[in-house]
């Protein structure tokens, strides 16, 4: 118990600092972010906390400067078109892709502009303000549609569809792949991109980390077929990826995107403190950029509708039930109920994890972050690195110190957790 004191202590010193959250915005935010470089500038330095880093720094000398950098980067199209086994037909022929079926992103001149002629993936939200329906109405379709990065190995898988389910990729019954579309990256090659729904919207639930998918897997295939040893890939197993740059492999579980406009930081290792909804926006713009290779930018107005969509993300469930003593005592300093059960960062070293991933020179803080625990029994495996296949197993091992137990608590821990 002891033990538990000392971590609920160290939660509620970092959330002394915790910075304010994504979930709200206001119309001078949104054209703040859109209009003002130095906004923007402004917004990125207050985020990168540990701005000595080697991912900080590649992006504070890239992002906002006064001139130069990634703003004078080209603007990427946003026609894209899904992709389908039919398309991997053509490729397996040999041939090129086409776009004549494609569609753009329609993007408004202003919030209460609605885009898409052909209409928004989904409809605007009824019970949100006008303009902010706008935007999330737009945002589902960035979700849906726009490719966050290209890839070569994921042009070889896209050719051949007999590994796709090694891959862990979801086909509908007309043949869509789920998160792959078609798009002209800057060169104008037609290829094949991975949207946020590819890795985000696993059993088809918008905001869901996909337990299924197998990007180790994919990436180790088409290195085997350039004779090149995948075995650290192909050792990520379905649900992990590392989106680091460095030469140390440490893959972390696909995270789910619910109740992200609570969050005070992101990455697991929280290396991206939130300081509003410019943050998200920001989030997204840089990873699109070193998605496509740093050859093209997004529109930034479709940046701001998807992280508008993703701030709206939860898990939709009745009212939790009262906490049992044990969560009170155990776990509440750090999941806090205010916050869809969420918190702030805790040090790698008060937890009884691998600490691998808070330590990688890229992104490592030292830190982990909180995550949300509505929702929880539907998303196993557990932990930053997916180590806990089941609920009870994380328990059983005394998450979050190591420190046992009883089984009497830990049952009504387990009863309480299945339930919110």
């Amino acid at each position: 118990m002891a033990r538990a004191l000392h971590l609920a202590l160290r939660a509620a010193l970092l959330s002394a600092c915790a910075p304010p959250t994504g979930d709200a915005a206001t119309p001078e935010e949104a054209a703040r972010y859109l209009e003002d470089r130095a906004f923007r500038r402004e917004t990125l330095e207050a985020a990168l906390w540990r701005p000595d880093l080697p991912y900080s720094r590649s992006l504070l000398s890239s992002y906002g400067l006064p001139d130069g950098g990634w703003d004078r980067l080209p603007v990427q199209a946003s026609r894209t078109a899904p992709f389908t086994r039919a398309d991997a037909d053509v490729l397996a022929r040999g041939e090129a892709l086409a776009l004549d079926d494609a569609r753009e992103i329609a993007v408004p001149s202003a919030p209460e502009v609605t885009g898409d002629p052909a209409g928004p993936a989904r409809e605007p939200d009824p019970g949100a303000d006008p303009a902010e329906a706008t935007w999330r109405a737009l945002g589902a379709t960035v979700f849906d549609r726009l490719p966050m990065r290209g890839d070569a190995w994921l042009d070889w898988l896209a050719a051949r569809p007999a590994l796709w389910n090694d891959a862990g990729l979801s086909v509908d019954a007309v043949g869509r792949v789920r998160g792959l579309v078609r798009f002209a990256d800057a060169r104008g090659r037609v290829r094949v991109g991975l949207t946020c729904a590819g890795c985000h919207a696993g059993d088809g639930v918008p905001g869901r980390g996909d337990r299924r998918l197998n990007l180790g897997r994919a990436r180790a295939l088409y290195a085997a077929a350039r004779g090149l040893d995948a075995t650290a890939l192909d050792a990520w197993g379905p649900g992990r990826v590392d989106v680091t740059d460095t030469d140390s492999d440490d893959p972390t579980a696909i995270p789910d995107l619910f109740h992200v406009g609570t969050a005070g930081w992101l990455n697991h290792s929280g290396v991206v403190r939130v300081v509003g909804r410019a943050t998200l926006a920001i989030r997204f713009e840089t990873q699109f950029v070193q998605g496509h290779l740093m050859q093209t930018r997004p529109e930034r107005r479709l940046m701001w509708a998807l992280a508008s969509y993703v701030a709206s993300l939860g898990i939709e469930a009745p009212p939790a039930p009262a906490p049992p003593p044990a969560f009170t005592a155990r776990c509440a300093g750090c999941h806090d109920p205010a916050r869809a059960y969420g918190g702030d960062l805790v040090a790698a070293e008060d937890l009884g994890v691998d600490a691998a991933v808070a330590r990688d020179p890229e992104r490592g803080t030292g830190h982990y972050k909180i995550p949300s625990l509505r929702g929880v029994s539907d998303n196993a495996p557990y932990l930053h690195d997916g180590a806990a296949p089941t609920l009870d197993a994380l328990l059983a091992a005394g998450h979050p110190s190591g420190e046992a137990i009883p089984p009497a608590e830990r049952a009504a821990l387990l009863a309480f957790l299945n339930a919110l």
